[in-house]
């Protein structure tokens, strides 16, 4: 397995994907009552950190203060399997830190306490980065992004270079309006976030993707850039 020399444990991003989808079946196959009952991945959405927490035989609490000196979301300790999170966080964030936290106790970081301090600055270790490689993973499928992706807007968007009917399609359920002009001189980020939680494209209304995987903007931004289903 990718080994590395600063973080031992799994660090190859396609091992930590390949871990994901593994857990992500075998909570699909306790869902499915051993048969009994058919379900898609579709329909595991949005895809809960506490059940593989379960499955995997982890303690998962919460607390209402992890640290006296620092804002810290989460900590994973790899000697005891166990997890806890901050209370006084949004959910989104709290269900990313959970499986980031997980991230730790599975890809085989080493021993002791893992922390996700909030708004740490500076160049982050790379067991954090893979954490976070791993609840991006978890949380956010590449198999079921791109079915959604695809059912939604059906081709990639480039922000500057959108037609006068695809940026007519994103405003429509958006309480501002925007030209393409407006679309070509935004970041990409901001562009990404707007096709995050847009409820419209050309057609019926749906579900915007940070609701159906309730994950944040940001988050959700992030991973169909990723993807390379915006640029």
């Amino acid at each position: 397995m990718g080994i590395s020399k600063k973080c031992a444990g799994i660090s190859d991003p396609r091992e930590i994907r390949l871990l994901a989808e593994k857990l992500i079946e075998e909570i699909l196959r306790i869902r499915e009552d051993g048969g009994n009952r058919r379900i898609s991945l579709f329909e595991l959405l949005p895809i809960v950190p506490r059940d593989a927490a379960i499955i995997r035989g982890i303690k998962m609490e919460e607390a209402e203060e992890l640290d006296s000196h620092r804002i810290v979301e989460g900590a994973a300790d790899t000697n005891t399997s166990r997890i806890r999170i901050a209370r006084t966080m949004l959910r989104r964030r709290q269900r990313f830190t959970e499986a980031h936290e997980l991230g730790h106790l599975l890809l085989g970081h080493p021993p002791g306490i893992h922390l996700r301090v909030a708004d740490e600055s500076g160049t982050r270790p790379p067991a954090e980065m893979g954490a976070d490689k791993f609840a991006t993973e978890f949380l956010m499928p590449e198999p079921i992004v791109t079915m959604v992706y695809g059912h939604y807007f059906e081709e990639a968007l480039n922000h500057r270079a959108l037609t006068e009917n695809q940026a007519y399609f994103l405003c429509a359920s958006l309480p501002q309006k925007f030209s393409r002009a407006d679309f070509a001189r935004m970041s990409l980020r901001e562009f990404s976030k707007i096709v995050s939680v847009v409820t419209s494209f050309g057609g019926a209304p749906f579900r915007p993707l940070v609701d159906l995987f309730d994950v944040s903007a940001e988050s959700m931004a992030r991973r169909l850039e990723e993807l390379r289903y915006l640029s």
